[in-house]
């Protein structure tokens, strides 16, 4: 890896004498498949020629992963701090019978099924105050205590981002493990809508930057293909949450996160806008059992094809 990027280096040398030397922000180390073997419970990994092996044990959901027949093993990348080892596996594309609209907001995570079930994941909340809580560490260190610091926002970003992904694991596996086909907003840029002069308070886009909404989309995306073969439906954001999800008509915000409208619903704005991105990411004759507002869109994106294959990656963690 550090000969390639040297060589890419030399060669735009050639052209542009001023360009920068690169460097590795997280210096990490790439083993492939020639250069390491499993045998039983241990990971044995090559040095160098003439040299012991390292042996890595093994934990046992990580050896079944191994033993099946359908999974291939790739890589092995080393950090400071991980071994993990890529995976792909060949499955199956199916045509989903059930749905689930999915709201991602600072204080919860929002869910509407197409049997019209409910649910919404509360432990959101905590990714941002611990976040919060990292900024706050960093703020009362002053500059003679550079080396202190950052051990300590090591520490706390290290544990940040744990809690962070173990909280999001939870919430996209239970939604994932119930075989639906699972219909986001495409956030892309959201933070951008709410740079400084935009509107919003500091607190607000403190808060905002500190949840993780490529994180929770990528979990939901490799797990979804991975466990059921089936893609992850993006829609436009467009008036879900400014719209009510029976009538169409626009909402009138009230307190206590209520909405209502002038059509009679009353609903908590999440599980209305929930309820919205159910409407707009799928056809509206697959939708049974739900009350359908009259100008429900068609669905935006229904495009996977029946019985089609496709490769899913994966990692696993080994340290």
């Amino acid at each position: 890896m550090a000969k390639s990027k040297i060589n890419d280096f030399r060669k735009t040398r050639k052209k542009n004498p001023n360009a920068k030397i690169p460097y590795y922000k997280k210096p990490y180390v790439t083993v492939d498949k020639q250069s390491y073997q499993i045998m039983g419970n241990t990971l044995i990994i090559g040095v160098r020629p003439g040299r012991p092996y390292v042996g890595i044990p093994l934990n046992d959901y990580t050896v079944s992963q191994f033993a099946d027949p359908h999974i291939k093993i790739g890589a092995i990348t080393i950090t400071r701090n991980t071994i993990s080892i890529s995976i792909s596996k060949e499955t199956q594309s199916i045509t989903p019978t059930e749905f689930v609209g999915i709201d991602t907001n600072l204080n919860n995570i929002s869910t509407v099924h197409s049997d019209g079930h409910v649910d919404v994941f509360s432990d959101v909340a905590k990714i941002t105050k611990i976040k919060q809580k990292y900024r706050k560490v960093k703020s009362h260190f002053r500059r003679n205590d550079v080396r202190i610091g950052k051990k300590i926002f090591q520490k706390y970003g290290t544990k940040q981002q744990h809690k962070t992904k173990q909280t999001l694991h939870n919430i996209s596996k239970k939604l994932v493990t119930q075989k639906k086909q699972l219909i986001l907003e495409d956030l892309k840029g959201i933070r951008k809508l709410y740079q400084k002069g935009n509107g919003q308070g500091t607190k607000y886009r403190s808060r905002l930057n500190g949840w993780p909404f490529y994180e929770f989309k990528r979990q939901l995306e490799y797990k979804s293909k991975w466990y059921n073969g089936i893609p992850v439906i993006k829609i436009k954001p467009n008036k879900t949450s400014s719209k009510c999800s029976i009538c169409g008509a626009k909402v009138i915000p009230e307190e206590n996160r209520q909405i209502r409208c002038h059509c009679g619903h009353r609903e908590d704005r999440d599980i209305n806008a929930a309820r919205n991105i159910l409407y707009k990411g799928v056809p509206v004759v697959q939708l049974r059992g739900l009350r359908l507002r009259p100008d429900a869109p068609q669905g935006e994106a229904m495009k996977q094809s029946k019985d089609a294959k496709q490769i899913v990656t994966s990692q696993i963690n080994l340290q």
